[in-house]
């Protein structure tokens, strides 16, 4: 049976040779790469090795070593190489770098249609808008049953995933009082809003709190696990926001409060909402507000839904926003320098 190694890398990995050489293991890459850009020159019947200086050195040596094509075909020409990537919806970074946009894809094209000649998969995972954002790569069509939008779980499967981190990796045996294990379930599930992200946010630290603790459950879950979930939970929101000025976070926070929940938020009232937002600049408003736009959905703030309206797609964090930033929320007068926009 064919052996598979697995390395996980990043996005410009994949159109860069000598990042992916280095998320590959491949020490020998850098030395190819610098005596490609050596030159000679004869003094004195002497060969004198010396190095290109100019300021595309490096450029010029990223082409002149092996592709990406030839790493990849290298690495997995005596067993599979499985690589996988996260947070695949930053390609869209690279839209409109017509040379990226190319490599990348060129690469994934032949990864996905075995044209490498050798076992390479790659296993991407990211938001909910990355199916658009292959799409503007070429790759709109995608084999039957090799996508999986896990979205939120449902009540069951939550508290079944939950209570398996508890039971089998927290080592809880069957003298468990049954009541005291559906309050700990409960407790954890009451913070997850079913988001696998938020799950492994809770659930492990409670398996490793019952591990350190021999396995025996108290009656409640205690407060450090809580705390420490919560905290951390509030830093993944705090990281999907940040390229996102208080200003818009706000104007948002408000339109979600408005809408519908069944519904959610027209595209057209989100580009109104945040062109109603002005700094004087000398940006258009509407330019402003298709870029801020862009950018929640690119940081999964916003995603868009079967009617093709959009909504914050966590139930937690629409709370945790309209409390940071809504009707209810801290003032912003200190963030954004006072009233009328300026900075």
């Amino acid at each position: 049976m064919r052996s598979w190694a697995h390395h996980h890398i990043d996005i410009d990995a994949l159109h860069r040779p000598a990042r992916l050489a280095r998320m590959l293991g491949d020490s020998s890459y850098a030395d190819r790469r610098t005596s490609s850009t050596e030159g000679t020159t004869t003094v004195g019947g002497k060969v004198v090795v010396h190095g290109q200086r100019s300021w595309h050195t490096a450029e010029s040596a990223e082409h002149a070593g092996l592709s990406v094509e030839d790493l990849l075909m290298q690495h997995a020409a005596n067993y599979g190489l499985l690589l996988t990537v996260d947070e695949v919806q930053d390609m869209a970074v690279h839209r409109n770098n017509n040379r990226a946009k190319a490599a990348l894809m060129c690469i994934i094209r032949s990864i996905r249609n075995g044209t490498l000649r050798v076992p390479v998969m790659l296993l991407a995972g990211g938001l909910g808008n990355s199916m658009s954002v292959l799409g503007d790569f070429g790759l709109s069509r995608l084999l039957g049953g090799c996508l999986h939008n896990l979205g939120g779980l449902d009540a069951d499967a939550e508290r079944r995933v939950i209570r398996d981190w508890i039971v089998i990796s927290g080592g809880v045996g069957r003298n468990v009082q049954p009541h005291i294990l559906e309050h700990w379930v409960g407790t954890i599930a009451a913070e997850t809003d079913g988001w696998p992200q938020h799950i492994h946010t809770f659930a492990p630290q409670a398996a490793q709190w019952l591990q350190n603790h021999g396995s025996l459950m108290p009656d409640a879950v205690p407060d450090t696990v809580m705390e420490t979930g919560r905290k951390r939970k509030r830093e993944y929101y705090e990281q999907r926001v940040l390229a996102i000025e208080p200003v818009y976070r706000r104007e948002l926070a408000l339109m979600s409060a408005a809408a519908p929940e069944r519904f959610g938020m027209r595209a057209t009232d989100v580009l109104a909402g945040f062109a109603r937002v002005v700094f004087p600049d000398g940006r258009h408003p509407g330019t402003v507000a298709r870029e801020v736009f862009a950018e929640a959905i690119r940081k999964g703030l916003l995603a868009e839904g079967k009617r093709g309206d959009y909504q914050i797609p966590i139930p937690s964090m629409r709370r945790w926003l309209s409390d940071c930033y809504g009707e209810r929320g801290l003032s912003l007068d200190n963030e954004i320098g006072g009233a009328g926009g300026e900075r």
